[in-house]
């Protein structure tokens, strides 16, 4: 199953996803899921990168603000118990470790090339 852009839109969207998701697990059926990064994440990504190539670290701070706001803001739509939703910050705190070591990377470099974003 592969979902795009607009199927991981909004907390709607993603509950649809989820739901399709589940009936085809409920089915029996054998599953591969794809899906598209939320809407702006891809290009908030790639801002960060080039921002950080070329040393403006206010706007890699806010991109990595937004990344934190945008996905913790859907948690508290779709994950009611709060134990989960705690996991999944955690989780999420650890792929912006991730993010900050990339964006120093590149700005040490001071490049974004293909290579340095892919």
């Amino acid at each position: 199953m592969k979902f795009g852009v607009v199927s991981v839109s909004d907390a709607a969207r993603l509950r649809e996803m989820a739901q399709i998701v589940r009936n085809a697990h409920d089915d029996g059926e054998p599953l591969v899921v794809v899906c598209s990064a939320i809407a702006g994440i891809t290009d908030k990504l790639i801002i960060a990168a080039r921002s950080a190539a070329s040393g403006q670290e206010t706007v890699v701070e806010e991109a990595r603000r937004e990344l934190w706001s945008r996905h913790r803001a859907l948690a508290e739509k779709l994950v009611s118990d709060e134990w989960e939703r705690e996991t999944l910050y955690r989780e999420w705190a650890e792929l912006l470790k991730v993010f900050d070591r990339f964006t120093r990377s590149i700005a040490t470099l001071g490049e974004h090339s293909p290579r340095s974003i892919d």
